[in-house]
């Protein structure tokens, strides 16, 4: 199950990927990626 902290749009993810990168580093926990409010990844 997903928190709702860790689904992102794919615009913020590759806007902002050094945070992204570092957040999945940190927490271990994946996020989801959207494109078009629906879930397309899974990272």
């Amino acid at each position: 199950m997903h928190h709702a902290q860790d689904i992102y749009s794919l615009t913020d993810f590759k806007a902002n990927a050094k945070e992204h990168l570092e957040r999945l580093h940190s927490t271990g926990r994946p996020e989801v990626l959207t494109v078009n409010g629906k879930a397309e990844a899974v990272v």
